[in-house]
């Protein structure tokens, strides 16, 4: 008849609960994705730190034309100061070197506020008006 065979269930009597710490599904916690505030909070600092360094660069941007437009990458510190930069060629040697120049000069004084948590690099592509 159904349910006289052998079972897993029928290993013996249950003498304590599971203490094992919570249960994961899927994996380590540490590889879970970013919650959905995590997300919205990195996006919030990335736009915030994407309008200051577009006012920090266009005052120190020395270029003749009307505009710019560039596209790099920054790293950050815990603190928030820039590590390092990459700035993708434009095929305009001369906005290259000019945009090199402000973002070199912006890495050694501008201090953003300290990021939540480690982030990637951040990329952006503006377009400056230069004010100098």
């Amino acid at each position: 008849a159904a349910g006289d065979g052998p079972s897993a269930f029928a290993a013996g009597s249950v003498s304590r609960d599971y203490a094992g710490g919570a249960p994961q599904v899927g994996g380590a916690a540490a590889s879970a994705p970013p919650s959905l505030a995590d997300r919205a909070q990195e996006r919030l600092y990335a736009n915030s730190v994407r309008a200051l360094l577009r006012d920090e660069l266009e005052r120190r941007l020395k270029f003749d034309a009307d505009s710019l437009t560039a596209t790099f990458s920054v790293w950050l510190d815990r603190t928030g100061a820039i590590q390092r930069f990459q700035l993708e060629p434009s095929g305009n040697a001369q906005s290259d070197e000019a945009m090199q120049r402000a973002l070199t000069d912006a890495t050694r004084d501008l201090r953003l506020p300290e990021p939540p948590g480690v982030l990637p690099a951040l990329r952006f592509r503006l377009t400056l008006k230069p004010q100098a």
